[in-house]
Order: C-alpha cells, then sequence, then structure tokens
C-alpha cells in the first residue's frame, strides 16, 4: 500500500484555509451540522461527528457563542450535554450562552413495553436538567416534557429545585404534556420499575396535602426575582378518567408556585388544553377545574402589581365566568387575550353577558383586549351590532385607552341575535 505523498505542509495548509474561511461560511457549516441534529433523533455517526468538532476546533464554538448573537442559543440533548460534561465546550462559551432549550423524548404509549418508555422519558428529563448548573448565567429557558399524569406533581418539584439557583432567568417558557392513558395507574406502578437514579430524582410521591410541608423543607426562599416573562403550557393527552371521584387534572393545583416566585413579572401566558378532548357523551364533571387551574389556586389576597400582559389559551370556555378573577390578580393589565383552540369552537359556547363581562371594565389601563366570537349553541353568534355597541360603551365609559378589542375564532354560519 503506498503512503500518501501529500506533504505535510499541505495538510497543515488546508486546516489553515478552513479556519481563514469568512465568518458566513464557517456559520453555514455550524448549521448544516445543526440541521442534521434536530435534537429529537440522532445517530451515532452525528454524535461522533460533533464531539469531534468540540475537541479538536475551539474556532466553530468560539463563533458559534460570540460573534452573532442569536447563536448564544443551546438546545440541550444528551449527547451534548455530555459534551459539556467532558470539557468540549464548557471552556470555549465563557458565560456567553444566553438561551437554553432543553429537548425531550416523547412518551409514547405504543411501545410494546411502557416500562422503558417511562425510563427513557424520565432519563432524558432528568439528564437534562441536571446539567442546568452548567449555565448558570441563562437568561432565557424553555423546558418541555411529557408524563403520565400520576408523577407529574413529583416531576415538577424535581425541576423546581434545580431551577432555584437560577437567580438570572428573566424568560421562563414551561410546556408539559400530561398523559392519562393508564386508568388506575398509581405512582408506585411506575416509580418501582424505574432505575435507582431516576427513584432518587423524582423522589417519594408528594401527596396533595404534603405540597406545602415540601415546599417548606425544600424551597423555602424559592424566587425568581429578575423573571420577567412566565408561560406555563399544560397540555392534556388521552382520555381523562371520568368515573374517578376525584379526576386526575385536580393535580394542576400546584403549577402556581412558579408563578408566585415571580414577584416582578410583566407578562404571563397560560395555555391549559386537551390534546385527545372529553368525548361528546360523557358530561364534564363539575370538579374537573380546567379553566383557570393555575390561577384559581393562587391565594385572594394577592396582587401581581407589575403584570401588564396576560394570555390565557383553555380548552374550557368557562373560563367567561372567571373575569373577576383576573381583575383581582392583575388590576393593570394593558394587554389581555384569552383563546379557545380550534376544535373547541363548535363544541363550547362563549357567553355574552354584561354581566359576566362586567369586571373587564374595571382594568382601567387595558388598551388591547382579544376574546373569542361570544357565540351559544342554541342560538348560534351573536352580531356584529351588538358586539360594536359594547365596544364603545367600555370605551366610552370605563376604559378610555382601550384602542383595540378582537374577536377571533370561529363563528357559527347562522345568527338569531339581533342586538
Amino acid at each position: 500500500m503506498e503512503e500518501s505523498t501529500l506533504p505535510p505542509q499541505s495538510r497543515d495548509a488546508s486546516k489553515v484555509s478552513l479556519i481563514n474561511l469568512p465568518i458566513e461560511i464557517k456559520l453555514m457549516i455550524i448549521d448544516i451540522l445543526a440541521k442534521q441534529y434536530d435534537g429529537w433523533f440522532y445517530s451515532r455517526e452525528t454524535h461522533d461527528d460533533l464531539k469531534g468538532i468540540a475537541h479538536s476546533s475551539r474556532v466553530f464554538y468560539q463563533l458559534c457563542f460570540r460573534p452573532r448573537v442569536f447563536y448564544a442559543t443551546i438546545s440541550l440533548d444528551p449527547s451534548l450535554i455530555e459534551l459539556f460534561k467532558l470539557g468540549g465546550l464548557l471552556e470555549h462559551h465563557d458565560g456567553d450562552i444566553r438561551s437554553l432549550q432543553l429537548n425531550h423524548v416523547p412518551l409514547s404509549y405504543a411501545d410494546e413495553n411502557i416500562s422503558d418508555g417511562h425510563e427513557n422519558s424520565i432519563c432524558w428529563l432528568r439528564t437534562g436538567i441536571q446539567a442546568l448548573p452548567l449555565f448558570s448565567t441563562i437568561r432565557i429557558l424553555y423546558i418541555a416534557y411529557g408524563v403520565p399524569n400520576v408523577i407529574e406533581r413529583n416531576a415538577f418539584f424535581a425541576i423546581l429545585r434545580v431551577l432555584a439557583p437560577l437567580q438570572a432567568l428573566t424568560v421562563l417558557r414551561f410546556h408539559v404534556t400530561v398523559h392519562y392513558n393508564r386508568l388506575y395507574q398509581t405512582y408506585q406502578d411506575i416509580y418501582s420499575n424505574l432505575s435507582s437514579t431516576n427513584q432518587q430524582f423524582l423522589g417519594e410521591e408528594i401527596h396533595p396535602n404534603e405540597v406545602e410541608a415540601h415546599m417548606a423543607e425544600h424551597l423555602p426562599n424559592f424566587t425568581f426575582p429578575k423573571l420577567e416573562s412566565l408561560h406555563i403550557s399544560l397540555a392534556g393527552a388521552g382520555q381523562y378518567e371520568l368515573d374517578l371521584p376525584t379526576p386526575h387534572p385536580e393535580q394542576g393545583r400546584f403549577y402556581h408556585k412558579l408563578l408566585m416566585a415571580t414577584p416582578r413579572i410583566s407578562t404571563l401566558e397560560i395555555k391549559w388544553i386537551d390534546i385527545e378532548p372529553i368525548p361528546h357523551d360523557h358530561e364534564t364533571p363539575q370538579n374537573l377545574d380546567q379553566k383557570l387551574t393555575i390561577l384559581d389556586s393562587i391565594p385572594l389576597d394577592t396582587i401581581f402589581p407589575h403584570t401588564n400582559r396576560l394570555e390565557i389559551e383553555t380548552s374550557n370556555s368557562r373560563i367567561s365566568r372567571d373575569f373577576e378573577k383576573i381583575v383581582t390578580l392583575f388590576p393593570n393589565l394593558k394587554y389581555l387575550t384569552i383563546k379557545l383552540p380550534t376544535g373547541t369552537l363548535l363544541t363550547n359556547q362563549w357567553e355574552f353577558n354584561s354581566t359576566l363581562h362586567q369586571p373587564i371594565r374595571k382594568l382601567k389601563k387595558l388598551q388591547y383586549l382579544i376574546l373569542p366570537w361570544p357565540r351559544s349553541l342554541e342560538r348560534g353568534s351573536y352580531s356584529m351590532r351588538g358586539l360594536t355597541h359594547m365596544c364603545h360603551e367600555w370605551h366610552k365609559t370605563d376604559t378610555p385607552y382601550l384602542h383595540s378589542i378582537t374577536f377571533c375564532g370561529e363563528k357559527f354560519p347562522y345568527s338569531d341575535y339581533s342586538t
């Protein structure tokens, strides 16, 4: 076998020429690698490529973290977490990472071995969360994960315990998909089949009446003093256990702890939707509190005076009866948005009732208001004339700064209302 005739200096020259490429070309190379690795599916080859770049060419990661602001965002998954732990990247970012996204493995109930699915999903979540101390200077954090409903509470507090030291956070986006597919499944059913590492991460089951004691012991001074924007998105997947005395969605009464730790928050987005809604032939249980699960759990004497923007999206139109709660908690709102997701518009109704909407008129600083199009299953949508009259009346008497009222979403194809 013949030895290569390429002179050593030529090989060195090729490396130098790569380093000396225009910065735009270097960033294009990084883009190509990033697109090969999308955070959901990865190959060993792609992992090795990224690891090789991280350990052999400092210039690439120096490019990522310094010359371009938008490269200060990292999307973490297991292989990249390992790279940071190995020191391949940590020495290069030097506190320049400002935005972090924790990817997750989707939890599928189609797997033949559901225990392995739980183990893998929780392992991904734990690995990402426990890597957060490597990025103590991040300002923006996005966390997305899916869990079975019976371990929802423990997973939430396991995350909070790690988040607590991140005092520099200004934006936090929290997306949780809760799976209700397994009827009568208990916490121990899942916990007993997990690895010891994942068991230690979740801890012993936290019961509803133990939340306050758990907070006092493990998170006594939990707060994000600089947080300005909070997004909490809760999605329910699978059929609810409608035959149980207390349906599992009641577990949602602990997410408000996150909101209570943000004294200076200016923007709040809350999303609570059903990926697979309750069947039409089942009557929605009265104790199934989906409308303002987070806000309803906040003590009555609490006020968020710095919040000027609130957006709520919910699968349950009964939120139209809770404007008084919104006005009490957020008296200085300038932007208020209420949305019903597509798919609920023809099964839910949004009442047009001057008494129910009356609290909105107390928001003296309100400038922009977005509401679902008012409609009734029995009589169809309301006419534009009635809505116009209401808007003029609000602006004239109570909300002088109101610039815009938008009614969004589908309307029924007919209307019996003339006022």
